[in-house]
């Protein structure tokens, strides 16, 4: 850099004041040349790993709703043929290291409020705020929360985080009131307005809702410096939502299937010795011809 800037010093001869001045011109120039490559080349530490993005694709991040609303658009990489839009996921991916940012920049966690009231988004938002020392409301928001002070669930967040904008209008309502900056997944035909950081993605899918919250929390944690890029995470599982009513099977053991084999020989031997006794005490004989023989004299001499 100093080479080229003695360079081009030396091409234009002008007073030392003219110097000066081609000199800080050069370097500026220089600075914002490199200011451009690091925009366009971003650091590899905040890029996606393949098993991200497979993630993101097994979840249907990407599967949008049939609808599109105007300031969804930039988000969108195409329609299917079916109906429904596609969801660039850079965007997504964009948008989530932007929301890690904010959220990573309050000073007290729990100053960092999750709502979420739909049932497929209460199990990841209370996984969410456990990993990551946030408050959250999963279930019904009372009106007044954030600006009713005489309420006594009266709370002071410094960021909210909404599930869906459609489902929890109420806090993003009362958040424009008192100016809270709002982070919520949008769907292609969430209203966005009041929202301060959108992140495109589909959250009508139990997998693609808790896989997004699985994300920003990482992404927070490792923004705080409280888990290393190179250690792994929780897995998935945990912030996906499960159905209170399904009927889980236990898994048999080894014994266990023993005990029911040696059971099962029992009744078939039982069934074997019932057919050896039924065939014993058959009465069929031998058939049995009445009709009399030649030698027989059915006469008597009287």
């Amino acid at each position: 850099m100093y080479n080229a800037l003695e360079q081009n010093l030396q091409n234009h001869p002008a007073t030392a004041k003219n110097n000066k001045n081609i000199a800080i011109n050069f370097l500026f120039q220089i600075f914002n040349r490199n200011i451009l490559k690091m925009s366009i080349n971003p650091v590899d530490i905040y890029a996606p790993s393949d098993d991200d993005l497979q993630r993101l694709l097994l979840c249907e991040v990407h599967l949008g709703a049939r609808k599109l609303v105007k300031t969804m658009e930039p988000y969108v990489f195409k329609r299917q043929d079916a109906g429904n839009y596609i969801i660039d996921l850079g965007w997504t991916w964009q948008k989530i290291q932007l929301a890690a940012r904010m959220l990573a920049a309050v000073e007290r966690p729990e100053d960092i409020c999750v709502v979420a009231s739909s049932e497929y988004a209460q199990r990841a938002a209370m996984k969410f705020s456990k990993y990551t020392n946030a408050t959250s409301i999963t279930s019904r928001f009372t009106p007044g929360c954030l600006t009713n002070q005489e309420q006594k669930r009266f709370i002071e967040p410094r960021v909210v985080i909404i599930a869906d904008p459609q489902a929890d209008h109420q806090a993003i309502r009362e958040t424009s009131y008192v100016n809270i900056p709002v982070i919520s997944l949008c769907n292609t035909d969430s209203p966005t307005r009041f929202v301060d950081c959108a992140i495109p993605c589909n959250n009508r899918s139990k997998n693609a809702i808790a896989l997004l919250f699985w994300l920003l929390a990482r992404e927070v944690l490792r923004m705080r410096s409280e888990l290393s890029r190179e250690e792994d995470f929780v897995l998935v599982d945990l912030f996906i939502y499960r159905d209170p009513d399904a009927v889980i099977e236990p898994e048999q053991t080894a014994e266990e299937t023993a005990e029911e084999g040696e059971v099962e020989g029992w009744g078939q031997d039982d069934a074997n010795w019932s057919a050896e006794a039924t065939a014993a005490n058959t009465w069929e004989g031998p058939e049995n011809t009445w009709e009399a023989t030649e030698d027989t004299a059915w006469t008597t001499e009287a």
